[in-house]
């Protein structure tokens, strides 16, 4: 059972994890993503003055490579600062997360998720977003599944002190090809008794 001294140190470390993400998602954006869009405008130049169809079908395949590479580059800066989490809140970061996965990787998402939550910590909030959006990449990545489910559930925990605090179960990613198989994440127990 985790302790509040061990607790307070995971939540520093996540912490500091996080303000290193938002340090390297303002860099990308302001210095590669700046320098990509320059790029794309002088290769939009070159596309007007290009002397032939050739060269113009060549320039134009490369104005195709560069959308692409700054569409990456947009996903990227969204997985390490979550600006969704910041705009939309937990819940629906955590419902556009599914859905977008759900679209590209053409997996049917279930959510078990609340209406609403009680407010809590940010760095909680945070650190149940990113549990969230680990177990997604890794469904889209080495799943293979036709369908996932995401969902939440709450409880109290004492701690040895006997002072209660909110604990969220983080996820569950259900996935189902032939066989069903879950994935856990979070505390290490079931949170979802014996489905």
């Amino acid at each position: 059972m985790a302790t509040p001294e061990s607790a307070e140190i995971s939540r520093q470390l996540l912490k500091g994890e996080e303000e290193e993400r938002r340090r390297i998602s303002r860099e990308l954006h302001d210095e590669t993503g700046q320098a990509l869009m320059v790029l794309r405008f002088h290769l939009e130049m070159l596309a007007g003055d290009a002397k032939g169809e050739e060269q113009r079908a060549k320039v134009e395949e490369s104005l195709e490579v560069l959308d692409r590479t700054i569409e990456g580059l947009r996903r990227i800066i969204a997985r390490l600062s979550p600006r969704v989490l910041e705009e939309l809140g937990l819940l629906s970061a955590i419902r556009r997360q599914a859905q977008q996965l759900s679209s590209q990787a053409r997996i049917k998402a279930r959510l078990e998720l609340p209406e609403e939550m009680a407010p809590m910590d940010h760095d909680i909030e945070v650190a149940l977003y990113r549990a969230v959006q680990e177990a997604l990449h890794n469904i889209a990545k080495h799943s293979q599944a036709r369908n996932f489910a995401v969902g939440f559930r709450h409880r109290a925990v004492e701690f040895p002190s006997k002072s209660k605090t909110t604990e969220w179960a983080c996820c569950r990613a259900a996935l189902t090809k032939e066989a069903s198989a879950s994935r856990e994440c979070g505390s290490g127990r079931r949170p979802w008794g014996d489905r």
